[in-house]
């Protein structure tokens, strides 16, 4: 019951009256301002424990650094180089300064040179992407012309790679020369960030310009249900399917026809 109910009321008179006739009080002194428990408003969320509202900017507190980030509608992950990095992927993408938000609009193709042969020769994916892991390419061979590599820049950083000819073949399907074959990837740490379109767009522009092929090839691994997406809405059709003569695993091979 409250403290400041009847009952109570009446052990603080008994308790003023022993008082005055000299005796000795019993029990704890009522005078004494009885302590409340803190009762939380109705609606009103706790605030999760190590986050501190006084936490100054840039403070090393992650609890408090994630909740903000999310309040701010941007993904979870971790901040590297001055900016977002994949969570999946970037305690284990080289290339610190590289994971910044990109803007589509800096998306350019340049030659590759050898520090971005060597570079793409260390990305890896999280499987199932994994079958797309550049880990251990030789750099040199990423250099012969033959193979058609190209590097993808954003404000002069590495973010991907274009190719136009053999390397975008995939050995199982009977492959012609009615269509250039183009592949390419990101960088493992800038995947599922919406920027495979613009990349693809780009490249197909520059080797449109470059090499006025008749149409264009990508093979596409069956799984990879996002890239499918990717290349559908830039116009691309599904010719068929096949199963990878090294392990089986199915593809999908589009193409789409150029204007004249």
């Amino acid at each position: 019951m409250d403290a400041d109910g009847p009952r109570a009321r009446g052990r603080l008179v008994r308790h003023l009256l022993r008082g005055a006739q000299g005796l000795a009080p019993r029990g704890p002194d009522l005078r004494a301002r009885p302590r409340h428990r803190r009762v939380r408003r109705a609606g009103r969320r706790s605030r999760p424990r190590g986050l501190s509202d006084r936490a100054a900017p840039g403070q090393d507190r992650h609890l408090g650094r994630g909740v903000r980030r999310i309040a701010a509608g941007l993904p979870r992950g971790r901040l590297r180089g001055g900016g977002l990095a994949h969570p999946a992927t970037a305690r284990r993408t080289p290339g610190a300064g590289v994971t910044r938000l990109v803007d589509p609009g800096s998306i350019r193709i340049a030659p590759l040179t050898r520090a971005y042969a060597e570079d793409l020769a260390t990305w890896r994916y999280d499987p199932p992407y994994d079958v797309y892991d550049l880990a251990g390419a030789d750099p040199d061979e990423l250099l012969d012309p033959e193979l058609g590599f190209h590097a993808v820049l954003a404000d002069d950083r590495l973010i991907g790679f274009r190719s136009f000819g053999p390397d975008g073949r995939v050995p199982g399907w009977d492959y012609d020369d009615s269509a250039l074959d183009t592949g390419g990837g990101l960088r493992p740490s800038l995947t599922g960030q919406g920027l495979g379109r613009a990349v693809i767009a780009a490249g197909l522009d520059f080797g449109r310009s470059q090499y006025a092929p008749a149409a264009f090839r990508v093979t596409v691994a069956s799984f990879n249900v996002r890239a499918r997406r990717t290349v559908e809405s830039l116009g691309f059709e599904v010719v068929g399917s096949f199963a990878a003569r090294r392990d089986g695993r199915p593809f999908d091979v589009l193409v789409r026809a150029e204007r004249r």
